[in-house]
């Protein structure tokens, strides 16, 4: 029954436990999650920093990478650079989401040889133009609560092949993401969340209206 959302090399499908198809079934039903945009086997970005470029005509401006290391968790020091252009904006929330970001490593699990099922909370009802040969993955699946005191399900393949700007940016989809389901757990859509990471990774946090951004935090409440 849950073998048609993972998909494991032929060893791991004999080993899978009945506790195994248990935290399938949660990562089915959690309903909020970030999506990547593939279009070949090293091209991947966010869903996020896509959909600024081309949807919002943000192009994300990020700090350059040469002075970070790569591995899994030196994203967090770009999420954390990146994220300071919220605080002379919005303190308030800047703190929040400093405060989800300083537990994203220790609430992270990551996983191999998986793929995440599919959780279509971008918003889109119609039409949506991607990229020819692109197609939009799950990266990441967030629990409404702690589970084994993680709470971030991340297919560690795809995280693997992420250049380190997109990591950042996916870091801070899923903070911004917690800090909004707090607010308001009846949130089934992430299009706030992405256009917040847009004006984010784009620096253009500084340039909304004051009207407009009223606007989109009463929706991320």
């Amino acid at each position: 029954m849950m073998r048609p959302f993972l998909v494991f090399s032929t060893l791991l499908i004999m080993m899978i436990s009945f506790a195994d198809a248990s935290m399938i079934r949660e990562w089915k039903e959690v309903g909020n999650g970030g999506n990547v945009l593939q279009c070949s086997r090293t091209n991947i970005w966010m869903f996020d920093a896509f959909e600024a470029q081309y949807h919002y005509r943000l192009k994300p401006s990020i700090p350059a990478q040469s002075i970070f290391a790569t591995n899994d968790l030196d994203a967090l020091s770009l999420a954390e650079l990146l994220l300071l252009r919220l605080q002379p904006r919005d303190f308030n929330r800047w703190q929040t989401y400093q405060n989800h970001l300083g537990r994203f490593a220790q609430e992270a699990e990551f996983l191999e040889h998986v793929t995440l099922a599919p959780i279509d909370d971008t918003g889109y009802t119609g039409y949506r133009a991607l990229p020819l040969n692109c197609q939009i993955k799950q990266l990441i699946v967030q629990r409404r609560t702690l589970q084994n005191g993680k709470r971030y399900v991340i297919n560690r393949r795809l995280w693997s092949r992420l250049p380190l700007d997109q990591q950042a940016v996916a870091i801070l989809h899923e903070v911004i993401y917690r800090a909004a389901l707090e607010a308001n757990p009846e949130l089934n859509t992430s299009a706030s969340v992405r256009y917040m990471n847009a004006l984010i990774i784009s620096n253009g946090i500084q340039d909304i209206s004051e009207f407009a951004y009223k606007e989109l935090t009463s929706s991320l409440r």
